[in-house]
């Protein structure tokens, strides 16, 4: 089984591209127009925030395999390739939950160690609702086997 949210981040990269072509033509006008230099500061840095997210995006791409739990991102615009965050057996995942703050989701993990268990949260960014209960679904039957 194999959830991602490539196709959120890829409408996110025209959002942010669509933006930006707004304000570098309202910039023009304004500088042609000779307006309030404050408004046309505020413009930059707001475009200088949208191409820093527009250059730090990345889509999750989670994977269960036989008896394997493995998250990876990508990064749409290096050649690098993939990053794997983790790679661990299904028996030795206890917990896994989908947390929603305001702007993006979590994925929460508690895996058992020899002395104590450990939580990892990663970041998986913007999700359909097809995803969210897709993944919950997951979830629940790998909660319900531990």
């Amino acid at each position: 089984m194999c959830f991602d949210n490539k196709i959120a981040t890829l409408t996110s990269i025209w959002i942010i591209v669509i933006i930006v072509v707004n304000i570098l033509s309202i910039s023009i006008i304004c500088i042609l127009s000779n307006t309030n230099i404050t408004l046309y500061i505020g413009l930059v840095f707001l475009m200088a925030i949208l191409a820093f997210k527009f250059l730090t995006l990345r889509y999750f791409k989670m994977e269960i395999t036989g008896g394997n739990f493995c998250t990876t991102y990508y990064t749409p615009f290096k050649n690098r390739g993939d990053m794997i965050v983790m790679e661990q057996p299904l028996d030795k995942i206890n917990f896994c939950k989908l947390e929603k703050s305001i702007i993006s989701h979590y994925i929460c993990i508690v895996i058992s160690r020899k002395e104590k268990n450990e939580m990892f949260c990663y970041e998986v960014g913007i999700l359909s609702k097809k995803s969210i209960r897709q993944i919950n679904e997951v979830f629940y039957t790998i909660n319900r086997n531990t």
